[in-house]
């Protein structure tokens, strides 16, 4: 009887998987691209062709849309576009709103991203990219970045292909720093040194419209000082005006070498050893100190909450880049920093290593880090 009731509910668990099928995502296209789509019939297969790749089921196969040989800059060229639209669909929703014809089969595509998630309308992103037609009238899109760097300078020193702009000149001091800063990171962590690209920029606005974005809002705040790195590219863009980022070039490194690395770990590593917006670790660590006295929050719960973890500090830091600064630093002292940067990526293999390697209980989280910041 077991065998034949089993039967049924295997059989009817098979028939109820092969019947989910995953909802089309949905995007809009502005009323004149449709208007004028008669007239301009190129626009229809570039609606197709962006329908099938946001409708893609994975990461991964955004490539098959994109031309295989934009990859000089990005290894991945989609990252931007889906970064844009996938990581907030559905809350936030992209928008057609313009196909512009440059030059015979090369059209630029203008996306906006919107949505209200929170009750009122707010846009997230606008984007652009080219669409290209092949001979066989096929569409495969490509970034603009290419375009955009035409006329800017290209130096290589040593490991490193700065791309920088064309009014600029190349800081030999900072370059200096920069070099001597990673020889000191291979050294004391056995690594082999990596070639990468450092695309220097006079501020975030600069390098967000080189990669094809007329908004983000990064883009508009009054600190312009920042960057990126776009770690599986081997690729730095700097906000800066300098040819010396630390933090960013420690990403490139643990990326290659602590693949099980915590996110918070991760910014906290970076800060440790190369700082974050021009304010040392000890800086960060200070801020916390102040923050903690003053505010008296739960440390544990708001550096292991999703949103928490954000929370702006000294109007320069945050509750994930001080903390995990002073957690690589004690880590560090006691002989264990490997350990944890290689101790998991969720949150909770993250405190299981907290508990080992200081050995503490959760429960005494806040106890110990208000202990140990007296030395700071």
């Amino acid at each position: 009887m077991k065998i034949l009731l089993l039967f049924p509910l295997i059989l009817l668990t098979n028939c109820t998987q092969k019947k989910k099928i995953e909802s089309e995502k949905t995007f809009a296209v502005d009323y004149g691209i449709q208007a004028f789509s008669k007239l301009h019939k190129e626009n229809d297969l570039i609606i197709t062709t962006f329908k099938k790749c946001f409708n893609s089921y994975t990461y991964l196969d955004y490539a098959q849309y994109w031309q295989e040989s934009d990859t000089l800059i990005f290894k991945r060229p989609f990252d931007d576009l889906w970064l844009s639209i996938e990581d907030y669909y559905p809350a936030y929703t992209p928008t057609i709103v313009s196909i512009q014809k440059k030059e015979k089969d090369k059209y630029l595509v203008k996306i906006a991203v919107m949505g209200n998630p929170e009750q009122f309308n707010s846009l997230h992103a606008i984007y652009n990219f080219y669409a290209i037609r092949d001979n066989e009238d096929i569409f495969k899109f490509k970034n603009v970045i290419n375009d955009n760097l035409k006329l800017w300078n290209t130096k290589t020193i040593d490991n490193i292909k700065y791309i920088y702009p064309p009014q600029n000149t190349l800081n030999n001091n900072e370059i200096k720093k920069q070099i001597e800063f990673e020889n000191n990171l291979i050294t004391k962590f056995d690594f082999d040194k990596i070639n990468y690209t450092y695309i220097s920029c006079n501020s975030v606005y600069e390098f967000m419209k080189l990669r094809g974005f007329d908004y983000e809002n990064s883009m508009f705040l009054n600190n312009q000082k920042g960057g990126v790195a776009f770690t599986n590219s081997q690729l730095i863009f700097s906000g800066n005006n300098s040819e010396f980022y630390p933090h960013e070039l420690v990403h490139l490194y643990t990326y290659k070498y602590f693949k099980n690395i915590n996110s918070t770990i991760n910014e906290g590593f970076a800060t440790y050893l190369g700082g974050s917006m021009e304010l040392d670790y000890l800086s960060h660590i200070k801020i916390l100190k102040d923050y903690l006295k003053t505010s008296k929050i739960d440390l544990f719960e708001y550096l292991f909450d999703d949103e928490k973890k954000f929370t702006i500090i000294g109007n320069i830091s945050s509750i994930k880049y001080s903390a995990g600064a002073l957690l690589c630093d004690l880590a560090d002292k006691q002989n264990v920093l490997n350990q944890l940067l290689d101790c998991g990526k969720t949150d909770e293999e993250l405190i299981l290593a907290i508990e080992s390697l200081f050995d503490i209980n959760r429960k005494d989280f806040n106890s110990f880090i208000d202990k140990k910041l007296i030395d700071y």
